[in-house]
């Protein structure tokens, strides 16, 4: 690009002094045919900057997702995190236009082509698993006022598909104000390729409502810096917390720019079964052996991109001691 930019920049500034030179005459002196070229070079370099522009505006972006009945979501802007007062929500729902009771219950379903934030289609698409269930709050948020739920005390799933690769923060909202039963703060467990962040839960807040501000672990459970590779789904359980039901009210998938930088590392080390997002560089140790027992000094040196409670095994197996050979 740079090349082109400077052989573009000099065929035009001496084309254009050949013509001033013979500006005083241009009926007989015709345009040289450099100036054109160089006109050219510099469109083709402004239509690629011009085609460059709409990859740098998606290299963050946000969907937002909001769990319930009906074709369209009430919920525009803000939750914990957004882009714009009139963000877009997509509706995932099992029912239209909402469940009565004499309808059968639906409990698995798939929305594709989820809209971003401003409205433009993506690629992504989201699965929910095993939740026939809806019924709302009453906080004045309609993200909130509205969720699905799980049957009998088990687990719905998430599962999204078709997000680009690069580093993502996943923010999770589930809470049902306690009525006929107990208040509902389901716990979270996020999966993408490898890695498994949480369980994390919230409180629940009682008594917040719309116009209050949002408070991690209290609303809603974040799960920062997620690496999603191309064409690997992410997985999200939803389980029951104390009150037995797990639900699931919204969900807001925030891009912190795509196809992060990849570590580039010289050893070879085998993968082994139970992989983490935490990279272990150097493992050093040593033994010594006492009467009654046997004592390790252990050095580790490890790295993680994440801020998530990670953990991961060091040491499995049995300890040997062998009886020596004394001389006779």
């Amino acid at each position: 690009m740079d090349s082109v930019k400077k052989n573009a920049a000099g065929t035009v500034q001496n084309s254009a002094a050949r013509w001033s030179k013979s500006s005083a005459t241009p009926s007989n002196q015709p345009m040289s045919a450099n100036f054109f070229r160089g006109l050219a070079a510099l469109r083709f370099v402004a239509l690629l900057v011009m085609c460059a522009l709409p990859s740098l505006t998606r290299a963050q972006s946000l969907i937002n997702v909001d769990f319930g009945a009906g074709a369209t979501s009430a919920k525009v802007g803000f939750a914990a995190t957004g882009q714009a007062t009139n963000d877009f929500w997509n509706r995932y729902r099992h029912y239209e236009p909402k469940f009565l009771p004499d309808m059968p219950l639906v409990t698995d379903g798939r929305l594709d082509g989820l809209k971003f934030a401003d409205g433009t289609p993506s690629r992504a698409a989201v699965t929910v698993t095993n939740a026939p269930g809806v019924w709302g709050n009453a906080t004045g948020d309609a993200m909130f006022d509205s969720y699905i739920f799980a049957p009998n005390g088990s687990n719905l799933v998430v599962t999204l598909t078709g997000l680009d690769t690069g580093s993502y923060h996943f923010y999770l909202y589930g809470h049902a104000a306690a009525d006929v039963s107990a208040e509902q703060n389901p716990l979270f467990t996020l999966h993408s390729t490898t890695n498994h962040f949480g369980p994390l839960t919230a409180s629940g807040a009682a008594g917040w409502s719309a116009g209050q501000p949002w408070r991690e672990r209290a609303q809603f459970v974040v799960f920062r810096d997620v690496l999603v590779s191309a064409g690997e789904p992410v997985t999200i359980e939803v389980a029951p917390g104390a009150g037995g039901i797990a639900v699931l009210n919204g969900l807001q998938i925030l891009s912190r720019g795509t196809s992060p930088p990849r570590l580039v590392t010289t050893d070879k080390s085998p993968a082994f079964a139970g992989a983490t997002n935490i990279l272990f560089r150097e493992i050093r140790y040593d033994g010594k052996l006492g009467a009654t027992d046997a004592r390790f000094g252990v050095s580790v040196e490890a790295e993680s991109r994440s801020t998530n409670e990670l953990s991961a095994l060091l040491f499995e197996g049995d300890l040997a001691l062998l009886t020596p050979k004394l001389p006779s």
